[in-house]
């Protein structure tokens, strides 16, 4: 039975995207956060090391914001279910003959085995379908000794801990969580669980908050290694997101950008690497 509600989900998320880019105009700013630029910057700073240019890179999820400034070295095939986002990407952006946006399912790839030697899963991409069907076929679509950087919204953090008050307190903080979502957070405290998350300014969207040792456990299945671990919005978390993300320059957005630099001393570190809002791994798939 778990198929066919992964599949609902991605035609949900489809849909959901497909709508935010046709109001892209009035809502780009809302982007224009310390939360979300600091996602963007970990995302394109945590690969950076490992990235080489004798293979292109897959870019997943990569919805109005592909990774452009990678292709200055290599070809960036930038995949997102929204045609809306990609159309916005094409238009907003500074596309080169280096970039290729396509419209693709990251549950099935349109791509030969040993394409890609690196790749982003990016854009909270793995809270949003079958991240397990995910895996698997990036492990087939990669080479032998590829690198992944995936990041994913968790379970547990403060920010999780806000939505859950606030789903009992008539939602005035500005998360969507109910009360029946609320309870199913404990009746299973390491398992995935299925919420209702106010993610932009248009609206409520269902999206899965993960537990990090269920990824990391789904990552090795799949057949690669992690190598490196890192936590964010640790500290910051201590600011409500609805709060970080619609207070610039106000004095909420201006204390979570000071946060947000102490959580990046911290992000290696136990717990703060597993108790965060956000959680990286850098994977290596097996030779």
């Amino acid at each position: 039975m778990a198929a066919p509600a992964q599949e609902s989900s991605q035609v949900n998320s489809q849909i959901y995207y497909d709508s935010l880019a046709e109001g892209f105009s009035e809502q780009d700013e809302f982007w224009n956060n310390s939360y979300d630029n600091e996602i963007w910057r970990l995302e394109h700073d945590l690969i950076q090391p490992y990235l080489d240019e004798s293979s292109p890179l897959l870019d997943l999820g990569c919805g109005f914001y592909p990774h452009s400034e990678l292709a200055a070295n290599r070809i960036v095939i930038a995949i997102d279910i929204s045609r809306g986002s990609l159309n916005v990407a094409r238009e907003q952006g500074d596309q080169s003959d280096r970039v290729a946006l396509i419209q693709a399912d990251a549950e099935v790839l349109p791509f030969h085995s040993g394409t890609f030697g690196q790749a982003i899963a990016g854009g909270e991409l793995f809270n949003h379908l079958d991240y397990r069907k995910c895996l698997r076929e990036l492990n087939q679509t990669m080479k032998p000794g590829g690198v992944l950087l995936l990041q994913f919204g968790a379970k547990w953090c403060l920010d999780s801990l806000w939505a859950l008050l606030d789903s009992h307190t008539g939602g005035h903080i500005g998360y969507a969580l109910t009360k029946e979502e609320a309870r199913s957070f404990f009746r299973g405290c390491h398992r995935d669980v299925s919420v209702t998350w106010e993610v932009t300014p248009k609206g409520n969207f269902n999206v899965h908050l993960l537990g990090v040792g269920n990824v990391r456990a789904a990552v090795t299945s799949a057949g690669f290694d992690i190598v490196d671990t890192y936590g964010a919005f640790s500290i910051s978390g201590l600011i409500p997101l609805p709060l970080q993300q619609r207070s610039q320059p106000g004095l909420f957005g201006r204390l979570a950008a000071v946060l947000i630099r102490c959580d990046r001393m911290l992000g290696r570190l136990y717990p703060f690497r597993a108790f965060a809002g956000n959680v990286f791994f850098v994977c290596r798939k097996h030779r």
